[in-house]
């Protein structure tokens, strides 16, 4: 039998075959490897109809718990830095849409004719959009909504605007979803 041999001794990262692992000795712990959290020696025989002895000598001999075990350490890592990524790229849009709110509700306020737009709808419009803004950029920051309040692990950072829009009159809404974001830059 070989002596038994590390994942860092080979070259090969250690969900990958590692050099001297046969074909099938790869294929048996792929199957491991891929089972998750639920993986068993016997799960795997039963898969390839191969005795849990042969299996058992395998796992020892080529290291199959660690390698796993590396292998979902790196999965976990790879999904939290996409999940770093997709709340970087949510506050982006967020503070961009609270921008062009209160520019569309500053556009509003300066065309105001009597009979327009209720002044109360732009003053909410430009006051969430701040809020959307402000959270998003104090978020980054790593602060909470609140100015001056540190962000605490796990705590929501300004992913609600909290507009109630049900309060906007049917009008109100037609002439805002009329107002296009003509200045997009295609961030």
């Amino acid at each position: 039998m070989p002596a038994k041999r590390t994942a860092s001794d080979t070259g090969a990262l250690p969900w990958e075959r590692q050099k001297g692992e046969s074909p099938q000795a790869f294929e048996a712990f792929s199957i491991y490897r891929d089972l998750g959290p639920d993986r068993s020696i016997r799960a795997v025989a039963q898969k390839l109809d191969k005795s849990r002895q042969l299996l058992g000598r395998w796992s020892t001999q080529w290291e199959w718990v660690e390698r796993a075990r590396a292998n979902d350490n790196e999965l976990d890592r790879q999904a939290r830095v996409q999940a770093l990524k997709d709340v970087k790229d949510m506050r982006k849009r967020q503070t961009k849409t609270g921008v062009f709110m209160q520019k569309k509700a500053l556009e509003a306020l300066e065309k105001l004719n009597p009979g327009d737009l209720d002044v109360t709808a732009i003053i909410r419009l430009i006051t969430e959009g701040a809020k959307l803004e402000s959270g998003n950029r104090l978020a980054d920051a790593g602060y909470n909504q609140t100015p001056g309040a540190p962000a605490r692990p796990g705590q929501q950072h300004g992913a609600e605007s909290g507009i109630d829009w049900s309060k906007l009159s049917e009008e109100d809404l037609e002439k805002l979803a009329s107002m296009d974001g003509g200045d997009d830059d295609g961030d």
